[in-house]
């Protein structure tokens, strides 16, 4: 061969790519288990992160409202009261009403004919439409009506937290120079659960549409939850519970209906209509208790508290533990996380 003849290219293998091998059934079912596994394990673990992080942002609303309660008692002199009877029509307040408004406004006019709800229509005697005279305000109304204002009665639409008239003898006015409310409530998340006029504050959780539920003490003198826990307005408190304590068929008019400090020596709940047993002593006794019924959207019922023992109640000579599950995710401003 010339040296000046080009060299001829090598011919190339025709190589065919090698098919790879798929997953067979058994390697695929494999695979979906061990996913399962995995999901069943973060998930549980997500949820509690989630539920943390709303108990966390539920706490601190509860503490802002507690603040405001505080705030309030600065300005007026008392803690808001968590059950109240306002009159639209002048010289128509009942006694205890009166006395409630005219220690915390001493010059209120109370011969005034008002609209409180709203509706276009000053000085109805029966504004709620519930039979009796007066709006009849609960605890879930009062926290939203003594914290926010005046203007938080009326269509949930047009609620606004915008506090109370600065007017000494008419504080219930809208407009002018206003004392300015005591906790800034959203009002996307007002409520009229009983279609009252006078809204509730639901709390965070999308799925339910209850209330943060307020019960004084009346600076000591007892809680009267047969009056203020009944957000629904059905003469039913929410946090009451009635049992079965004899096991005659028969659920007795007993239970309790706040939160109580742990006393060993007291064996039967509270009647409904009394006072409590000797030696029980409720949460807060002389403030007052913001609960919140959780993400199940149930309060369960009051009952006897503690941090090492849940929620119980004592009856005859041995313990029973009842109403825990819809109790257990509870939030309340005397407790450190949930009742669980």
């Amino acid at each position: 061969m010339s040296p000046l003849t080009p060299s001829q290219p090598k011919p190339t293998p025709n190589r065919q790519p090698q098919a790879r091998p798929g997953f067979s059934l058994i390697e695929l079912m494999v695979v979906i288990v061990i996913i399962g596994i995995l999901l069943a394990l973060l998930l549980p673990a997500i949820n509690n992160v989630t539920t943390g992080t709303q108990t966390a942002q539920i706490k601190v609303e509860i503490e802002k409202m507690a603040q405001g309660v505080a705030e309030f008692k600065t300005q007026y002199g008392q803690e808001p009261p968590s059950g109240i009877i306002l009159s639209e029509a002048g010289g128509a307040w009942d006694t205890q009403s009166t006395i409630a408004i005219q220690t915390m406004w001493p010059q209120f006019d109370f011969t005034i004919d008002r609209d409180l709800d709203d509706d276009g229509t000053a000085g109805e005697a029966d504004p709620d439409g519930d039979g009796n005279p007066g709006m009849k305000l609960t605890g879930d109304e009062c926290l939203v009506f003594f914290l926010g204002g005046v203007d938080t009665l009326g269509p949930t639409a047009d609620a606004v937290a915008d506090g109370f008239s600065s007017n000494p003898s008419d504080p219930f006015s809208s407009g002018g120079n206003r004392v300015a409310a005591f906790v800034e409530f959203d009002p996307d998340r007002f409520v009229d659960t009983d279609g009252d006029g006078a809204n509730s504050y639901t709390d965070i959780y999308e799925d339910t549409t209850v209330p943060y539920l307020y019960l004084s003490s009346y600076n000591g003198r007892r809680y009267r939850v047969l009056n203020d826990a009944d957000i629904d307005n059905n003469g039913v408190p929410e946090l009451y519970l009635s049992i079965d304590s004899d096991g005659n068929g028969t659920e007795d008019e007993q239970g309790y209906a706040v939160y109580m400090q742990k006393d060993p020596n007291s064996l039967i709940p509270n009647s409904s209509t009394s006072t409590p047993e000797d030696g029980e002593v409720a949460w807060n006794k002389n403030g007052f208790q913001i609960i919140c019924a959780g993400a199940d959207g149930e309060f369960g019922c009051g009952g006897i508290w503690s941090d090492d023992d849940g929620i119980s109640f004592n009856f005859g000579s041995g313990e029973e533990v009842l109403n825990v599950r819809a109790a257990a995710d509870n939030i309340t401003n005397f407790s450190s996380g949930t009742l669980e």
